[in-house]
């Protein structure tokens, strides 16, 4: 994964596309998907989470958007934070 920087209280775009073993955007959506945003790997307690619901879908290309939104940062201390994705689907969950 990728580093992402953002500025405690500002609005950020983040996007992502799914892709198949051989590199081929993957179109169809799955049942949910999960960006959970925590202190550290251990924790189980989430600071932000957005979910399929939260993000649009570009069946076109493959291509998730999804907002961090002001509401969202304020509260946070400056420092370094740990990211994933989570897929879920009706056989399977896979985190990338």
């Amino acid at each position: 994964m990728e580093n992402i920087s953002i500025i405690r209280g500002d609005t950020i775009n983040l996007k992502f596309v799914r892709k198949d073993n051989s590199g081929q955007s993957i179109l169809v959506q799955p049942s949910n998907i999960y960006f959970t945003i925590k202190e550290n790997t251990i924790t189980k307690t989430t600071i932000i989470q957005k979910t399929l619901n939260d993000m649009t879908f570009n069946s076109s290309n493959g291509e998730y958007t999804f907002q961090i939104l002001p509401n969202d940062t304020k509260g946070l201390h400056y420092g370094c934070y740990k990211y994933d994705l989570e897929v879920v689907d009706t056989n399977y969950t896979q985190t990338i």
